[in-house]
């Protein structure tokens, strides 16, 4: 707290009902480059599976790469079957049509 009795954070007073105006907080730019934020990933580079990414799972591993995978298994009434894990190639069928899991490209 400061002399005034305001909540302060470090050297900086936290916003109060008197010194916050939400028409001037964050309504300068609709896109990240309108804030000067220029190596942002896009869609398409984001959703790109690439070494060292994390992915979820439903069947199949992503074709192209080696990846480290956990699947769970469930039959069509959701009782699990099972799961597996493992290294694989890329494309590699891991599960049926009722799995979850995740994968980790590893190359």
């Amino acid at each position: 707290m400061n002399s005034a009795g305001e909540l302060m954070w470090g050297s900086q007073t936290a916003w109060t009902s008197g010194n916050f105006d939400p028409t001037r907080k964050a309504n300068v730019a609709t896109t990240l480059a309108g804030y000067g934020i220029t190596d942002a990933l896009s869609a398409s580079s984001f959703l790109k599976p690439v070494a060292g990414q994390w992915i979820s799972l439903g069947g199949a591993i992503p074709a192209g790469g080696t990846w480290a995978y956990f699947c769970a298994n469930y039959n069509g009434n959701g009782q699990a079957l099972g799961g597996s894990s493992g290294v694989v190639a890329g494309g590699t069928a891991v599960g049926n049509g009722n799995s979850v899991g995740f994968a980790w490209r590893i190359q």
